[in-house]
């Protein structure tokens, strides 16, 4: 029997670890899961978040867009998975900037074609603050809604009705027609939804279809950065392990890990991501940190929303930032900061 995989999708801060972790928790008993999560970041954190809150392993495969510089470790990852493990299902979470058509691609024509049924592909979007207009000029937009079988409209508590009926219509619009189009606050959707055959197949023919091609992009995920910032030398951090940076475009990410003997004050920690709410520059902040003996604290920002969970994750302390590369924050304070936050 082949291996069921979904793809779930979306753009950064938008719910797609949220809603594995529902779905996570409808595996039948009788079934063996795996997670591939490929990360933009450089350190790693929805691996982490995921890892230490279901009994399911995760592959992780940080530092690139699924369609270009990590595309030939996905491949390499999956063959792995399937022929050491054998998995019933694989959930695969895309990065960000990766385009579901180009991995649907990867899949179908990979040598290991045959051992795989790629099922549902599931586009989550931030019914929030997605940018109606980007679903007309970014070319992003239209992969990701016209290759989704199901699309989830998430966080609709924080949208105006408004805003979700413009989203509605732009996905009832969509070409091949979507299978579900969800509202949801925290990405629960039913297993049974993901269950079936995602369009892409020998049988399916793409015809000409009404709609008006989307102008491209004005902000291309594959572009070369048009600044490269040098960041400073590392701070003397107590129990660092280490600092990465990586750069995909416009976008940095900068990861921080620390030694699990390390403890925060959750406090301090609360106010520095407030303080990273109010910066221009940053896209999203996610840390997961020692505050206590026996106690790790998930700190997430995004759309300059800060929420803050406790989790079962013991390995390490570690905090990822996307950010502009040309707005960046004052990287040495910020060490600074975090040094200060560190229990005596």
């Amino acid at each position: 029997m082949n291996t069921a995989l979904n793809l779930v999708c979306g753009p950064l801060g938008s719910g797609k670890t949220t809603l594995i972790r529902h779905l996570l928790s409808q595996k039948p008993e009788a079934e063996h899961w795996l997670l591939v999560v490929n990360e933009f970041g450089a350190v790693g954190i929805d691996g982490a978040i995921l890892q230490s809150q279901s009994n399911t392993a995760v592959a992780q495969i940080p530092g690139g867009c699924i369609c270009c510089t990590a595309k030939g470790e996905v491949e390499a990852t999956l063959k792995r998975l399937i022929e050491q493990q054998q998995p019933d299902r694989i959930l695969l979470e895309p990065t960000g900037l990766g385009e579901p058509d180009n991995l649907v691609d990867l899949i179908r024509f990979a040598d290991f074609k045959d051992a795989i049924d790629i099922q549902a592909v599931i586009t989550v979007l931030d019914a929030a603050h997605t940018d109606t207009q980007d679903l007309e000029r970014m070319t992003i937009y239209q992969s990701l809604l016209n290759m989704a079988d199901v699309v989830v409209l998430n966080k609709i508590d924080l949208a105006d009705e408004q805003k979700i009926n413009v989203l509605q219509k732009a996905c009832q619009t969509c070409f091949p027609p979507k299978d579900t189009v969800f509202e949801t606050q925290q990405g629960q959707i039913p297993l049974p939804a993901i269950e079936h055959s995602h369009f892409v197949s020998p049988a399916f023919t793409f015809t000409q279809h009404s709609m008006s091609p989307l102008t491209p992009s004005q902000v291309k995920s594959h572009l070369p950065p048009a600044h490269t910032p040098k960041l400073p030398s590392p701070q003397p951090l107590p129990g660092l392990v280490e600092r990465q940076s990586r750069q995909h475009g416009d976008l940095l990410s900068i990861g921080w890990v620390f030694s699990p003997e390390i403890v925060f004050r959750w406090d301090w920690l609360r106010d520095q991501f407030q303080s990273l709410a109010t910066h221009p520059g940053v896209h999203r902040a996610k840390g997961i940190f020692a505050v206590g003996a026996s106690s790790r604290m998930l700190f997430q920002m995004a759309q300059g929303e800060i929420t803050r969970t406790l989790v079962a994750y013991r390995k390490d302390s570690r905090l990822e930032l996307l950010i502009d590369s040309a707005n960046l924050i004052d990287v040495s304070a910020l060490e600074k900061a975090l040094s200060e936050a560190m229990q005596p």
